[in-house]
């Protein structure tokens, strides 16, 4: 859920308003906010159910960091 919280406050920070982006995330909060989700499914303009949509594909190369970081301590 704060993984989710994180999105959506960056998501706010940009003003998406892109439907493309909202509906997968809106698919994947379902099963742990069904009732919320499906709000948030009707009022982008889909019908039915959220529960009916297709989860979205897993693609790896999304969790690839192109930086790493280092901690180092000197005494």
């Amino acid at each position: 859920v704060a993984a989710f919280m994180v999105c959506v406050n960056e998501l706010s920070d940009l003003h998406t308003h892109n439907k493309a982006i909202l509906e997968p995330l809106v698919v994947l909060l379902a099963p742990y906010a069904p009732h919320v989700a499906e709000e948030l499914w009707h009022v982008l303009g889909n019908e039915g159910s959220v529960v009916n949509a297709p989860f979205p594909a897993w693609n790896a190369s999304y969790l690839t960091e192109s930086v790493k970081e280092y901690p180092v301590s000197i005494n």
